[in-house]
């Protein structure tokens, strides 16, 4: 990133969490330890590194569940030029409640049917969710 230093450490613990971001859309802070460029490192450590790393701006952590214990869900701050790939099938598209939804035309933020609100689409994300991370549980 420019304008920012980092330590040698940073630098190291930052490159493993981009590349989790880019191809899994983010790591588990519990879970860094399992990476051998990390293994040398305790938990405490790390904590402190990921830490460090969100103040300058280069990690975004949130607070989520796994296996019924608290952690956080690291997800590197990418510049424009990097971008995350995801497949996109349209069976995934189709199935998004708003293509058939009825109130469609009313539904807009601020209104009475506001997808803020949608218990249609929110059941849909929270499938979608549960899917692609398993376990993973996040706090609202």
């Amino acid at each position: 990133m420019i304008g920012v230093s980092l330590s040698a450490d940073e630098q190291l613990l930052y490159e493993v969490i981009k590349r989790e971001t880019i191809k899994n859309g983010g790591v588990l802070q519990s879970r860094l330890r399992e990476f051998t460029e990390l293994q040398n490192y305790d938990s405490r450590q790390i904590a402190r590194l990921v830490l460090r790393l969100v103040k300058k701006g280069l990690v975004r952590r949130q607070p989520v569940r796994q296996d019924g214990r608290s952690t956080y869900l690291l997800e590197a701050i990418l510049s424009p030029l990097h971008t995350i790939r995801m497949p996109i099938k349209i069976e995934n598209v189709i199935a998004i409640p708003c293509f058939t939804c009825k109130e469609l035309e009313r539904c807009n933020e601020g209104n009475y049917h506001s997808p803020t609100r949608c218990p249609y689409l929110t059941r849909f994300i929270q499938t979608i969710l549960s899917r692609k991370t398993s376990s993973i549980h996040v706090y609202y």
